[in-house]
């Protein structure tokens, strides 16, 4: 939409792979530094951070990999 490339509402984005992706920035302009965007990670990229944070040991991940289920 053009109107909404002329207000600056569009973002260029980088994914993980070096595409470029663009998305709609945040509609509020305010004199606070705005939190810059990104990308969602890849699929699967956190999982070993969430399992740790889920209680999970590095080995019962290890299984769980070794098993397909992750």
């Amino acid at each position: 939409n053009p109107f909404v490339r002329a207000r600056g509402m569009v973002e260029t984005l980088r994914t993980a792979d070096g595409a470029s992706i663009a998305m709609l920035a945040n509609p509020v302009r305010a004199t606070l530094p705005a939190r810059e965007s990104a990308p969602a990670p890849a699929l699967g990229a956190d999982t070993d951070a969430l399992l740790g944070e889920a209680g999970l040991a590095a080995d019962e991940i290890g299984t769980l990999r070794e098993k397909g289920i992750i």
